[in-house]
């Protein structure tokens, strides 16, 4: 390639990725707690007795 400038492998310009504040987690088979942008449903455990 005598006389060709070798071009350079620049990466295009990208917009950043948005950090966002995890909202819930959950924990993977293996027990990774994996963070989540959804926060968890929580499901009450109580009873109500009407007497």
């Amino acid at each position: 390639m005598r006389g060709k400038r070798p071009t350079a492998n620049t990466p295009t310009a990208s917009r950043p990725k948005k950090i966002v504040e995890a909202q819930g987690w959950t924990v993977d088979e293996d027990g990774t707690i994996i963070l989540t942008v959804e926060p968890n449903t929580v499901i009450p455990n109580y009873c109500i007795d009407k007497d």
